[in-house]
């Protein structure tokens, strides 16, 4: 099942009001925090586009400082794409991979179903040229409920089941 819980974690509010004004979005954040050092790991999408090396050193250039003197300790910052393949763990990351290919686990088909994020909210998701390869089903559009979706997964397109 997948969570709802990225828009309640006070850090990803820090970060997205932070990064969001210049079009990008933050997909998830890890902070370990050890002897006297944090180690951040920020995960960013591109509104409109895909992540180059340029934006993600803007990105850290523009974390790095802000952290470094609010948290009293020794930083590590990463900051990287999503990635092409990646596990998609909370319902908001549908809206944000809007355009991408994806592989959802339907609880409703009991089968993969596979096709491209049309547009999503917090209840739903529609997906266009759709693909159920284990019940050899293919439709223009469907609409899924997120509570119907088992777990999900960015898609490549050399991985695609299409």
């Amino acid at each position: 099942m997948l969570l709802d819980k990225l828009r309640e974690n006070e850090l990803y509010k820090e970060l997205e009001n932070l990064v969001s004004p210049l079009g990008y979005h933050i997909v998830d954040t890890y902070k370990n925090e050890k002897k006297g050092e944090t180690e951040l790991t920020v995960l960013v999408v591109k509104k409109g586009g895909d992540i180059a090396l340029d934006d993600l050193e803007i990105l850290y250039n523009l974390i790095y400082p802000r952290y470094q003197a609010k948290w009293d300790r020794s930083l590590t910052l990463e900051v990287s794409s999503a990635g092409m393949n990646r596990n998609i763990k909370d319902v908001y990351e549908f809206q944000l991979f809007n355009g991408k290919d994806v592989k959802v686990y339907s609880n409703l088909y009991s089968a993969y179903v596979y096709g491209k994020i049309e547009e999503a909210d917090d209840e739903k998701v529609v997906l266009s040229y759709v693909s159920i390869p284990d019940k050899k089903i293919t439709m223009d559009k469907i609409e899924m409920n997120l509570s119907d979706i088992q777990k999900a997964r960015l898609e490549g397109l050399e991985e695609s089941g299409k």
